[in-house]
């Protein structure tokens, strides 16, 4: 909130802002093998919280097309599936490799882009999302 508020208040006030904020940047974070070990945490992961279910939350879920063990009540307004890295039941060696991954790679550019002081942001609150397109893996 006070953080958000900060990077909000920076970007709309720093002199970066007229480039950064009228441009789409694509930057590489994840290696394909991290990638590949990140799809597979999160399918694990899911199949942790699926077993935690009971049948009727089961059944409510697979009647709204939510994957089993995959959240879609986060954001009211932008619904999404989803799973925290934070609060799901991700392994600590998983959780440190997403936030190690993206302190070092994707926050110095964030810094940059918008001038924000380096060390000022770091990655706290990080979900992974599922997008199946309604095909069936």
């Amino acid at each position: 909130s006070v953080a958000f508020l900060s990077i909000v208040m920076l970007s709309l006030t720093t002199s970066n802002n007229s480039y950064a904020s009228r441009g789409i940047f694509q930057t590489p974070i994840f290696a394909q093998d991290e990638c590949t070990r990140l799809i597979k945490a999160a399918l694990q992961t899911a199949s942790r919280n699926a077993a935690s279910l009971t049948d009727v939350e089961k059944r409510q879920g697979r009647d709204k097309g939510i994957l089993e063990g995959w959240h879609s009540s986060r954001h009211n307004k932008y619904p999404t599936t989803d799973l925290s890295v934070i609060d799901d039941a991700f392994t600590m060696e998983d959780r440190l490799l997403v936030e190690e991954k993206l302190n070092d790679r994707l926050v110095p550019i964030v810094e940059r882009l918008y001038g924000v002081v380096p060390k000022a942001l770091h990655c706290s609150d990080v979900s992974l999302f599922s997008f199946f397109f309604g095909c069936v893996c």
